[in-house]
């Protein structure tokens, strides 16, 4: 999957001002975005799980209502997409980096709506992965304005995810580096622009865009 040139700004308009694309950020909210983050932590070599009240809530729990565990958190994966899942699991379990997988959560209530997985592995001195830490965000329906917005075609093409999706991971960003967020789009869509090179998912997506990861429970559950 790769942008469109055509898609993105003006090419004389970004080189005189390159934040003049980004005066009015809008992103795409639903209503599980005021709510407390769905994040986890998972323990590989042990196979512990640590869930935060937000993780609970999206899969229809009370907090501390279950102990989760890897068996638990697929069987909430849709049934056609589980061989996926747990391939994108696998992935993260065996290297370190970042999994960014697009799926539809079933919650215990039988409830099924769209999230996408964003998780970062972590490896210990001997190169083996000690922790798979991340976040569960939950997809809402694209408002009719920001259908054509080049930020959301940007984070689509270098996520392999759909737009309302990448509206997700646009709204976590916006939300653990505020101040960055539209600059590294800007940046990223620049040099687009000026080497007509096509986005892929790759190192340099990932360094410039998914670069700030402070999940604090990554290191609270990881000392337990």
């Amino acid at each position: 999957m790769s942008v469109p040139l055509t898609t993105l700004p003006d090419r004389d308009r970004v080189e005189r001002d390159p934040l003049e694309a980004t005066r009015t950020l809008r992103v795409v909210r639903d209503a599980h975005s005021t709510s407390e983050p769905a994040r986890f932590a998972w323990t590989v070599s042990t196979d512990v799980w640590w869930w935060s009240p937000g993780c609970y809530t999206v899969h229809g729990y009370r907090p501390g209502e279950i102990q989760p565990t890897t068996a638990l958190f697929l069987s909430h994966r849709h049934r056609d997409e589980l061989y996926a899942y747990v391939d994108a699991l696998h992935r993260a379990a065996m290297r370190a980096g970042v999994v960014v997988f697009e799926h539809t959560l079933v919650d215990v209530h039988g409830m099924a709506g769209p999230v996408v997985l964003l998780a970062r592995s972590f490896a210990d001195d001997d190169g083996e992965i000690r922790t798979v830490s991340g976040e569960l965000l939950p997809v809402g329906p694209l408002r009719a304005y920001d259908v054509d917005d080049w930020r959301l075609l940007v984070i689509s093409a270098g996520l392999h995810v759909s737009r309302p999706a990448a509206a997700a991971v646009l709204d976590w960003r916006q939300r653990i580096d505020p101040a960055s967020t539209t600059e590294c789009l800007v940046r990223i869509a620049r040099t687009m622009l000026l080497t007509h090179r096509e986005l892929t998912i790759g190192a340099r997506f990932e360094e410039d865009f998914l670069a700030p990861w402070t999940f604090a429970a990554c290191d609270a559950a990881g000392s337990t």
